[in-house]
């Protein structure tokens, strides 16, 4: 018996070319999803190594600031306060890009021919079903998208913020602020 939704649309008075071509329009469709998926992923792992090699360098740089470098004096809030900003985006890329089970195009043949009810059918009716289970996967792979999509957005501005927020550590500490954290942070034993 076949698992198809019998309150879904009734496909029997669709002419069988207008079914074929709604199927095939649904794998088009999941296909394409598939190549964007990719090309994310692709611009998350390039945007994950550039905070990644940002981060390094800052905490460098606090490292430095704080080992009492003439050249990075004062610098030890404001670069690990970017570096912070940097890994936290670093992180969201690397989320952004973990796999995440999309849905391909195509079926497997077993889940046709072993329905009886599909392969008994009239041509159009399974082709609406076809198109039903590629709307399904659609409307599930354009969440997945749009997801990280939302991680990467955030994970941009927490790099373009970075320097933002180094500054207004940086003007912090001239206020008094970075003596407390320095006594905080030698307490904890990072300095």
């Amino acid at each position: 018996m076949s698992e198809h939704d019998v309150n879904g649309p009734d496909w029997t008075g669709v002419p069988e070319a207008i079914a074929k071509e709604i199927s095939r329009q649904g794998e088009v469709r999941t296909a394409a999803l598939m190549t964007i998926s990719l090309a994310t992923v692709q611009r998350a792992m390039t945007f994950a190594s550039i905070t990644a090699t940002a981060t390094t360098a800052t905490v460098g740089a606090g490292i430095a600031s704080a080992s009492g470098s003439p050249l990075f004096a004062g610098l030890t809030a404001p670069a690990f306060t970017a570096a912070l900003f940097f890994w936290l985006s670093c992180i969201l890329c690397v989320t952004q890009a973990r796999p995440i089970p999309l849905h391909a195009p195509g079926k497997h043949p077993q889940l046709l021919y072993g329905d009886t009810e599909y392969m008994a059918g009239p041509a159009q009716r399974s082709f609406g079903w076809d198109a039903e289970t590629y709307q399904t996967s659609i409307n599930f792979n354009e969440e997945c998208l749009a997801r990280d999509g939302r991680h990467m957005m955030t994970a941009i501005w927490l790099a373009v913020f970075a320097p933002a927020a180094a500054l207004i550590s940086w003007v912090a500490e001239g206020a008094g602020v970075g003596a407390w954290v320095a006594a905080v942070g030698q307490h904890l034993g990072f300095l």
